[in-house]
């Protein structure tokens, strides 16, 4: 008996360019992962600030300016990104205007790892194996914001602000075990 087709064929390409890993095709886009639009804190939250629709939420790793890895919730509204420690009685760390974002950026490889940068500010390194939900309802929402396409850079090295005046530098290889991330700090 031949395997099936799905066993011997390679997983789709993320808009034509970045490798997936064949678990992706079987994720299922919801939206709210966490069912956090429930949430009292976070209701008054997005309601003091104007927002009304969680577009998406799930638990990502969030890569600080020292390159040390933070649980956060990323939260995706109609008009903004919060970073959200639910640690700290939901604390909203940090607020991007999704019409801030200048633009996403991700390795050619099947890893979890991106980034959104915003120019007047900082840079966002995040990990989530859902990333290519996060990364389309981020296009779907900037398109609708600004009436422009948000640019999806596939980059296997490049720099990003980790913090106003440090830029650190990312590199993806592909190894034995997989793929590589190295990330070296470049210049204050």
């Amino acid at each position: 008996m031949e395997p099936a087709a799905s066993n011997t064929t390679p997983p789709p390409l993320f808009m034509g360019i970045k490798k997936r890993r064949p678990s992706s095709a079987d994720k299922r886009f919801c939206g709210d992962h966490m069912g956090i639009g429930n949430n009292v804190l976070i209701q008054k939250m997005m309601q003091k600030a104007g927002d009304t629709e969680v577009v998406f939420a799930d638990s990502v790793v969030k890569v600080n300016k020292r390159t040390k890895m933070q649980e956060r919730i990323l939260l995706i509204t109609e008009n903004a990104i919060y970073n959200v420690d639910k640690n700290v009685n939901y604390k909203v760390k940090r607020r991007i205007l999704i019409k801030d974002v200048g633009s996403i950026v991700v390795s050619t490889f099947a890893d979890n790892f991106f980034l959104i940068r915003v120019p007047s500010e900082y840079d966002y390194f995040l990990v989530s194996s859902k990333k290519t939900e996060i990364i389309l309802r981020l296009l779907t929402t900037y398109q609708r914001l600004t009436g422009e396409p948000l640019e999806v850079e596939f980059l296997n090295n490049f720099e990003y602000a980790a913090e106003i005046g440090l830029i650190r530098e990312v590199e993806f290889t592909q190894g034995q075990g997989g793929v590589n991330t190295h990330v070296t700090s470049k210049k204050k």
